[in-house]
């Protein structure tokens, strides 16, 4: 579930209408949990975590993103998205069970 957390984050940053290709993050969490890489797709809304692909949403209003993985679906905020996804940008996110992190952009293709 702690993926699927991650991935909401991902899929916060992709709210922007100019954004169009895959987005790769490396994310690492403030509970020192091992970085993992997702990939989303922003043209058809999913991201790709460990093999297997999941559908996300973006209400670019609130800042509230969920990705819908087997069993639940899991959603958070990201704080601030001003700048632009670029190779090396990382960005603060919560979910909404209280974890934290960043996610690192790793590869970005429009």
């Amino acid at each position: 579930m702690k993926k699927i957390l991650m991935a909401t984050a991902a899929a916060a940053l992709l709210g922007a209408p100019a954004f169009a290709g895959h987005i790769t993050f490396s994310f690492a969490n403030d509970d020192g949990e091992k970085a993992s890489v997702m990939d989303f797709d922003y043209e058809v809304g999913t991201v790709m975590i460990e093999g297997l692909i999941y559908p996300f949403s973006a209400d670019d209003v609130t800042g509230t993103i969920c990705v819908t993985g087997p069993e639940s679906t899991d959603c958070l905020t990201i704080p601030d998205t001003s700048e632009q996804p670029d190779v090396g940008v990382a960005y603060r996110y919560t979910t909404d069970n209280g974890n934290a992190g960043w996610a690192t952009v790793i590869s970005l293709t429009e």
